[in-house]
C-alpha cells in the first residue's frame, strides 16, 4: 500500500503545482472546462499543449490539424482515396477523443446529438474523431475570444439543436 499512497501524494502535489501555475488564467480554464465532456484536467492539457496565444495557429482549423483531428482528403482522377487523419500531437489527440466519448454520454447537449448523428452514418470511431475536432475548435474559440462566448455558444452547449461556431 505504501507505493500507492506515495503515488497519490505525488499526483496531488503535481495537481497543486498546476493549479498554482494556471491561477492567473483560471477564467480561461473554467471557460474551456464548460465544454461537454471536458473537465479541469482536459482543460489543463489543452492549454498546456496549444498554449494561451491562439494567434500562433491563426485559425482553429489549423490548430485542429496540428492536433491530428482533420480528415484526410486524397483525391486522384476523380476517385476518393482514404480519409485517414494524420498523427498530430498524441497527447492532446488522446485526451480529446476520450472527452468526445464522454460528451457522447452527456445529456441534452449539442455534442451528444452531433456524435450520435455521425455514428449512425459512419460509425463510432469516425464520430469520436469528428466530435473531438468540434470540441477542439470550441476550446480554441473559448481561448481566443471572451466577449462572444456567452452570446453565441451558451445555447449550443446546453441544447441539442444549437449551431456550432
Amino acid at each position: 500500500m505504501r507505493p500507492m499512497e506515495s503515488l497519490d501524494r505525488d499526483i496531488a502535489q503535481l495537481e497543486r503545482e498546476i493549479c498554482h501555475r494556471l491561477s492567473p488564467h483560471q477564467d480561461v480554464v473554467n471557460r474551456v472546462a464548460e465544454i461537454p465532456g471536458f473537465g479541469e484536467v482536459t482543460s489543463w492539457t489543452i492549454l498546456a499543449e496549444l498554449g494561451l496565444d491562439m494567434n500562433v495557429f491563426r485559425t482553429p482549423e489549423r490548430a485542429a490539424s496540428w492536433c491530428g483531428l482533420c480528415p484526410g482528403n486524397r483525391k486522384s482522377t476523380g476517385k476518393r482515396g482514404h480519409g485517414r487523419t494524420r498523427e498530430g500531437n498524441r497527447g492532446i489527440r488522446r485526451d480529446l477523443t476520450q472527452s468526445a466519448l464522454a460528451a457522447s454520454h452527456a445529456h441534452d447537449t449539442y455534442l451528444r446529438s452531433f456524435y450520435w448523428r455521425i455514428a449512425s452514418k459512419r460509425g463510432p470511431k469516425k464520430a469520436r474523431i469528428a466530435t473531438a475536432h468540434k470540441q477542439q475548435r470550441l476550446a480554441a474559440f473559448f481561448e481566443a475570444d471572451t466577449s462572444r462566448v456567452n452570446s453565441r455558444t451558451d445555447h449550443m452547449l446546453t441544447t441539442r439543436g444549437g449551431a456550432a461556431p
